[in-house]
């Protein structure tokens, strides 16, 4: 799992640097008995918001498909701009043997 969340990490923070060129990057983990869960912002409203995972057999192009394999569960924070949050994406790994809901 440990490795897993490395790539995951590793993935999306390269994402937000190649399409935002921010250098303003937020990871949040959580550490549960069920489950890790870790979501990784950016701070460039303007930037173009997140599509759907697809896989490419280029050189890149693969972050959030690769978030869709192996994370448990994902997802997509869309910014408001009434609050203005960022926007950013999270996932979830459960640990070794667990099915643990997340909120």
């Amino acid at each position: 799992m440990a490795h897993d969340a490395r790539v995951l990490v590793s993935e999306l923070v390269t994402n937000v640097y190649r399409h935002t060129r921010t250098a303003v990057v937020r990871i949040d983990v959580a550490v549960n008995p069920d489950y890790v869960r870790v979501a990784v912002w950016d701070d460039a409203p303007r930037s173009r918001l997140l599509g759907l995972p697809v896989f490419s057999e280029g050189d890149s192009g693969r972050g959030l498909f690769l978030v869709e394999c192996l994370a448990t569960r994902w997802g997509i924070y869309r910014p408001n701009t009434e609050t203005r949050s960022r926007k950013g994406v999270w996932f979830v790994l459960d640990r070794e043997g667990r099915d643990g809901d997340v909120p």
